[in-house]
């Protein structure tokens, strides 16, 4: 079972080698609030 110390415990490992995407505000596309989009592919 995946737990809350489990994903904290992830985060510390992963931390020096998983690299922080941005985020590119979505202004063209229209939705009820803002719109973000994840560059996973950066």
């Amino acid at each position: 079972m995946v737990t809350l110390d489990k994903i904290y415990h992830a985060a510390h490992v992963l931390k020096q080698v998983a690299r922080q995407t941005d985020l590119i505000y979505a202004q063209n596309l229209h939705t009820d609030g803002p719109l973000y989009l994840k560059t996973e592919n950066l």
